[in-house]
């Protein structure tokens, strides 16, 4: 609706935009959120810590977490709200949308890259240490999350980490132990 001049305009001063986030795979699992609140302290247990989701993490990834399309009826419906939702993003003038997240809290610093691959290498990690360097004291964590089945240490607060730890946090958490 914004999109149309005239429509925008006559709304002037009796509008507001409230921005929606979508659910996570936490909520929709009825699973704790603390994902992120733990990420903080890197308290990674090593070890397996669950299968690999393979299809269904493709399942979840293309079903996304926004209620109005969860609840289409068919996964064409789904697709067709957020092609529109899409399109209106873009058009919008959103265009760089990035892969690799910063998080600051409380003057710590976390890093986060996403990996679709179920695999993780030394060189998955080349923009985690940058920022670690960069960072130094500040550096809390570096996660590379990605569809395998178990957390996997690559030196100091540095993590594969299973995409699905972000809905199944506590098997995946625990306890910071010294290097």
């Amino acid at each position: 609706m914004l999109l149309v001049p005239r429509l925008a305009d006559s709304l002037a001063g009796r509008m507001e935009i409230l921005r929606l986030h979508p659910l996570s795979q936490a909520e929709l699992a009825g699973e704790d959120c603390s994902f992120l609140s733990k990420l903080f302290k890197a308290s990674f247990r090593a070890g397996s810590s669950g299968r690999r989701l393979g299809m269904v993490l493709a399942e979840r990834v293309v079903a996304g977490g926004y209620p109005s399309a969860l609840t289409r009826a068919t996964p064409r419906r789904r697709m067709a709200w957020y092609r529109d939702y899409a399109d209106t993003l873009i058009q919008r003038d959103i265009r760089d949308l990035a892969r690799d997240v910063v998080l600051e809290s409380g003057g710590r610093v976390v890093g986060v890259e996403v990996k679709a691959a179920s695999t993780v290498t030394s060189d998955d990690f080349k923009g985690l240490r940058k920022l670690q360097d960069a960072v130094q004291e500040r550096f809390a964590a570096g996660v590379v999350l990605y569809d395998g089945g178990s957390v996997v240490p690559f030196g100091s607060n540095l993590y594969a980490v299973p995409i699905s730890c972000l809905w199944q946090t506590n098997r995946c958490l625990a306890v910071k132990t010294s290097w």
